[in-house]
């Protein structure tokens, strides 16, 4: 007789797992450095302004996760030293992101990410990326 508890727990995400795994996918596109700033590992030219934006958000979490920011949002504003686009072009993309839901609205103009959503940012940077091929 199958114990429909036992199998139906097969369904259960366990979160600690999934951000295990999500650190280490993004390690291999950027860092933090100790005042909490994002290092891209990969030439900024190889990164849409989506991409660039999707990871200084994760960045910026996982930053204020270690402690080495006070916060763990992006405003367009926050965003300008990552992305080489004017502020209208930021703002644009993060709406694009919000309704992709890679990123989540906290308060007018600030966002923070959506761990679920981020994977999907991750998957298109490993498709696209040269150590994939």
């Amino acid at each position: 007789m199958v114990n429909k508890e036992e199998v139906l727990k097969r369904m259960l995400i366990d979160e600690d797992e999934m951000f295990e795994r999500l650190v280490e996918r993004a390690s291999q596109f950027f860092r933090i450095d100790k005042r909490g700033n994002i290092v891209f590992l990969v030439p900024a030219s190889q990164l849409t302004q989506r991409q660039a934006i999707a990871l200084v958000a994760l960045g910026q979490h996982f930053a204020g996760e270690l402690g080495v920011s006070a916060r763990d949002t992006v405003t367009a504003d926050s965003l300008l030293p990552y992305v080489d686009a004017d502020k209208g072009s930021i703002s644009a993309r993060l709406a694009e992101l919000k309704r992709e839901g890679i990123v989540q609205s906290v308060q007018r103009g600030a966002f923070r990410v959506s761990i679920l959503g981020i994977g999907r940012i991750l998957d298109e940077l490993e498709a696209d990326s040269p150590r994939s091929r």
